[in-house]
């Protein structure tokens, strides 16, 4: 009597933790994964790329599992894969260390460059076990990166690590019973803080438009009536902005909306070119005899767009992106 009644629970006892009938769910292993971050190199803004040399490490109790063959970067690509080390610890675990090369995809931030903050993120990901099987376990207190401070004028500041699990929206097509619609993997992220540049970084790059704009606002200390002679140095400043443009934009990733360096050039522009249309509207009014109004525009207009133009810049580089409501309020 008592095998029959065993016989019945044993059923409900699994639909009851919706589990299929048969199936029986096991926690997923978990796998100790680390790096030591040696290099990071050829930051490229213009190819959205950067490189990295590090050692990256695997422990697991699962003979069954072999995270160190089935690991991959996330957006990267590994160009060199060296076994450094190979152990089965006293304790049944196994470990292997790795030394890996690897270029990886990294969406770069340059919205205020060079201003902007950035994290560079190198995330492991198995390719064939989900987060139901394989679960990663992040070894924060072997990992790091070294004493190297400075990549190729980047200054690399802090070193830390996520550990999440990472959604797919589709079951690649496989038509199994039970099969959920999404797949979820476990992932570690081993992250390197950039922080974004001082001033010394920002007049080093914009500088060329600065002194642009200031050759044609030498148009100023012309007389009125030279009107040939400020519009050669307008058209002049006008020319220099756009080459100094073309350069700036040549080191930055295409962007499909406006940064700041789009933002510094347009300002510079029209401001050079207020500059001319000012000079010719004095011309006029000087020939039609309204020399009052001609010698007032003269006098203020400039240094209002001087004014104009350096306050328009410090605006939209280091206060545009203020919560003014948290500053008042």
């Amino acid at each position: 009597m008592l095998k029959i009644v065993v016989l019945w629970l044993f059923p409900l006892m699994i639909w009851a933790n919706n589990a299929p009938l048969g199936v029986i769910k096991l926690p997923p292993s978990k796998v100790f994964v680390g790096a030591y971050i040696n290099q990071i190199s050829n930051i490229n803004l213009k190819t959205n790329n950067f490189d990295v040399d590090m050692y990256l490490w695997f422990r697991w109790d699962n003979p069954k599992l072999t995270p160190d063959k089935t690991f991959w970067i996330v957006g990267g690509n590994i160009t060199s894969n060296r076994v450094s080390t190979v152990k089965l610890l006293p304790n049944g675990v196994h470990y292997v260390c790795l030394h890996v090369v690897a270029t990886i995809k990294h969406s770069w931030n340059v919205t205020h460059f060079p201003l902007n903050d950035n994290t560079l993120k190198i995330s492991i990901e198995d390719e064939f076990s989900t987060a139901k099987e394989l679960e990663y376990v992040p070894d924060v207190e072997s990992s790091g990166f070294s004493e190297l401070r400075d990549a190729e004028g980047f200054n690399l500041q802090k070193f830390f690590i996520q550990r999440y699990d990472y959604t797919y929206g589709t079951n690649y097509g496989d038509p199994s019973p039970f099969m959920e619609p999404k797949s979820d993997f476990s992932r570690v992220s081993f992250n390197v803080f950039i922080p974004g540049g001082g001033l010394n970084d920002f007049f080093k790059t914009y500088w060329n438009l600065f002194l642009s704009f200031l050759v044609g606002f030498m148009a100023v200390l012309t007389k009125p009536e030279q009107l040939d002679q400020r519009f050669a140095l307008a058209i002049g400043a006008i020319f220099a902005t756009s080459a100094s443009a073309i350069v700036i934009s040549g080191s930055l990733p295409p962007s499909s909306h406006f940064v700041l360096a789009d933002k510094l050039n347009f300002l510079t522009i029209l401001s050079i070119l207020f500059i001319a249309f000012s000079s010719a509207i004095i011309v006029n009014l000087e020939e039609k005899q309204h020399l009052f109004i001609a010698r007032w525009m003269n006098r203020w207009s400039f240094p209002f767009i001087f004014i104009f133009y350096f306050g328009t810049v410090i605006y939209l580089s280091f206060m545009d992106e203020i919560d003014w409501a948290e500053l008042f309020f």
